[in-house]
């Protein structure tokens, strides 16, 4: 095909073609073209053959311009993060327009996979791969009626799964507790789930302390005699007690102070006598039987109330025998310990003593309990002249028979050298005090309600706490070990414990101030006591400054004190290290509302990924918080010097806020150079009501003012091709360039 009209020429030599099974193809430009046909043997079409219109072909609409592509960009079609699920929005046009323009989109390659199907300005679109944080890249090309074709690619970082967590909870409570007493765990599970995405991204349980009351002695286990502390409703501290008896979990216990408590002024002391000695007939009753025999207030003798009896006797009525055959078990005073013994009482647990006098003779009144009485029982219950006059001594005071106001010191349990009862008794009539009580005195009486227990299905119908005596001992001397270990800890370490003013069990410990193999535990009740706090006290003086004053147990708890300071001090290196950022940075700074004012900050995350923080994860043991995203305000004083302060905001894109303004800086700059080299017209946009030049980030790329690659915005990982940087001019020419926020894809055209 040539387009002389000759075939003899030399442009037929040059463009003749084998033609295959009669099919040749050429492609041509518009104009008048003919054709020239030579065979095997050379013969070919003569010149005058060629005004044959067979021999003519006349070209016309040829199409040579290839496509283009104006903008393609992806974005995310959920909302709050880049997902795999994204809208393709394409801006492709010929010569035409869109008509007769195809399409065909690939996540693998150009024309990889894909197929031609017919154009359109949106599209959506689902990437490979999994939300790994990585960058795809879409492959587009744009095909016109011609088969002119052409490409583009568009890059986007797809969101990171798990990279935003929070806990949700599963259950809707904490579970039961591990113990019912001494301090058990309970738990609670939860899901980390990504805020975004709802994927579960671990599972775990978070636990806390319960049941740490302490853990009651049951009142079946205590035995009668012994010994225990125990905290009543009505008494702050737990009073030391003794088990008078225990039926099936009913237990009656005294404190030492319950003589005092019945002896007071309030009661008649002749009613307490006969409360005293109806319990002793109960006692009797219980020890041996339900004999005919009687404890009572006259105990035989009715006619006289203030009889008083003894081996020398107030008359001739009161002699021993007289008390054996008038059927009284229990002698009148502690020298008939004989008459009980020849009843069979062997092991009567005492003698009872009931003694009366007549008022005008009470000075003559010496009875006594013999020696062995007092050094063979267990319980001694006194009454008659010892109680009554004695009561009214101690009472009332009186100077008859007082030389220090009180002559109820022989009522001492355990006293071994007791004050003499009246100075006016010869040795012989104070035995309690010549002979010393071995036994305690014990006023056997009703007892108050607070003053028992009662045990029913194997629980406390009143829930006191109850301990034996050997491990409310034990607790006492562990607390006191414990308040020495705390001393020296306050005395170390003024600088670290002052601003908290305490101390807890597990930082004694973990500091070596108090030996410990494992948990330190209530000897009475088994409970933990690693969180529990001792108080310590400091004081300030302008000579010694802040010294150390004592230490005190407490019950307060703080299971994470370590972690409090440990956190403390991690402050302190957030700070050092955004003072150091600060004092290094030279570009612009991220600004942030703090109070009613921007001001320059750095987020944690910030100074991690630029090398000034160990990268790490920093936990606030308080909230328990990831901090990344915490803000540090910086300061800069008259000297330009930095101060720094962590701040309670949060910013989980500071860091990409500086990375957007180093971009921005290298926008910036290759739109300086442009405009400092550019002599054509510019382009101007409407910015802020006035028209003003502009480059697109495009065109800096087109014209090599940029490297060739794609451009995020490190923020939203928008697409920055299109991005418009202003340029200003002053009175002397390029003053500045500053990246806008507005986008237009057809600034390149606009420059061509």
């Amino acid at each position: 095909i040539v387009k002389e009209k000759t075939c003899n020429g030399t442009e037929f030599e040059s463009n003749k073609q084998l033609a295959e099974n009669g099919i040749q193809s050429v492609y041509l430009e518009n104009g008048s073209y003919y054709i020239c046909v030579e065979d095997k043997v050379g013969n070919k079409t003569s010149d005058s053959d060629l005004d044959n219109s067979k021999n003519q072909i006349t070209v016309s609409g040829v199409d040579k311009s290839i496509p283009v592509i104006n903008s393609f960009s992806v974005k995310s079609r959920v909302n709050g993060y880049n997902s795999l699920d994204t809208t393709l929005t394409i801006s492709a046009s010929d010569d035409n327009g869109t008509s007769g323009l195809k399409m065909c989109i690939s996540n693998t390659g150009y024309l990889s996979g894909c197929s031609w199907e017919n154009y359109s300005s949106t599209k959506n679109w689902r990437l490979s791969g999994s939300l790994d944080g990585g960058t795809r890249t879409v492959y587009l090309s744009i095909q016109d009626s011609a088969g002119n074709i052409v490409n583009r690619e568009a890059k986007y970082t797809v969101y990171k799964d798990c990279s935003n967590q929070s806990k949700v909870y599963t259950e809707s409570n904490y579970g039961t507790c591990s113990k019912t007493c001494g301090g058990g765990i309970q738990y609670r599970a939860y899901q980390m789930k990504d805020t975004k995405t709802n994927t579960v991204c671990s599972t775990g349980k978070d636990s806390k302390t319960c049941n740490t009351q302490a853990c009651y002695v049951t009142p079946s286990q205590l035995q009668v005699g012994e010994v225990i502390y125990y905290k009543t409703p009505s008494s702050a501290e737990n009073i030391k007690m003794l088990v008078l008896s225990n039926q099936n979990g009913v237990v009656k216990v005294i404190p030492e102070t319950v003589i005092e408590y019945y002896f007071s002024t309030t009661y008649n002391p002749w009613t307490i006598a006969s409360n005293l000695l109806a319990e002793a007939q109960k006692i009797l009753n219980s020890e041996y039987g339900t004999r005919a025999e009687t404890v009572g207030y006259e105990a035989g003798m009715s006619t006289d109330p203030y009889y008083c009896s003894n081996s020398r006797g107030c008359d001739n009525r009161g002699t021993e025998e007289n008390y054996v055959g008038n059927l009284s078990v229990v002698a009148k005073h502690g020298s008939q310990l004989a008459a009980l013994k020849a009843k069979g009482y062997n092991n009567f647990y005492g003698a009872v003593h009931y003694t009366s006098c007549r008022e005008t003779e009470r000075k003559s009144c010496n009875h006594y309990p013999d020696e062995y009485s007092i050094e063979n029982s267990k319980y001694l219950v006194g009454s008659g002249c010892w109680l009554y006059y004695g009561l009214n001594w101690a009472s009332y005071g009186s100077s008859d028979y007082s030389s220090n106001g009180s002559k109820l010191s022989w009522l001492s349990i355990g006293s071994t050298s007791p004050t003499r009862v009246d100075s006016n008794y010869d040795r012989k009539s104070s035995a309690l005090a010549y002979y010393g009580l071995k036994a305690p005195l014990i006023p056997i009486i009703t007892l108050r309600n607070d003053l028992k227990f009662v045990e029913g299905n194997g629980t406390l119908a009143n829930p006191y706490n109850i301990y034996h005596a050997a491990d409310e001992k034990a607790y006492y001397n562990l607390i006191t070990e414990i308040e020495t270990a705390a001393e020296k800890a306050g005395e170390n370490e003024i600088d670290t414990l002052r601003g908290y003013g305490y101390v807890t069990v597990e930082y004694l410990v973990a500091k070596g101030y108090l030996n410990s193999s494992g948990k330190v535990l209530d000897p009475r009740t088994k409970r933990d006591l690693s969180c529990n706090k001792i108080n310590l006290k400091y004081y300030y003086s302008s000579r010694r400054g802040y010294y150390f004053g004592n230490a005190e147990y407490s019950n307060e708890t703080d299971c994470i004190l370590q972690e409090r300071i440990d956190y403390n001090n991690t402050k302190s290196e957030f700070l050092k290290a955004a003072v150091n950022f600060a004092e290094n940075y030279n570009d612009s700074f991220v600004y942030e509302t703090i109070g009613s004012s921007n001001k320059k900050v750095v987020s944690i995350d910030h100074l991690i990924a630029t090398g000034y923080l160990p990268n790490k994860t920093y936990i606030d043991p308080t909230t328990n918080e990831n901090v990344k995203c915490k803000l540090i305000k910086l300061d800069q004083n008259y000297k330009n010097a930095y101060s720094a302060s962590l701040t309670t905001v949060n910013d989980c894109n500071n860091h990409n806020k500086y990375l957007y303004n180093e971009l921005s800086t290298v926008l910036e700059n290759a739109a300086y150079n442009f405009a400092k080299n550019y002599n054509g017209k510019y382009v101007y946009t409407t910015i802020y009501n006035s028209s003003v030049r502009v480059v697109s980030v495009e065109h800096l790329i087109a014209t090599g003012y940029l490297p060739n690659k794609s451009y995020k915005d490190p923020r939203n990982n928008a697409d920055l091709s299109c991005r418009l940087i202003r340029i200003n001019y002053g009175s002397r020419g390029l003053s500045g360039t500053v990246i806008t926020d507005l986008n237009d894809c057809d600034n390149h055209e606009k420059y061509s």
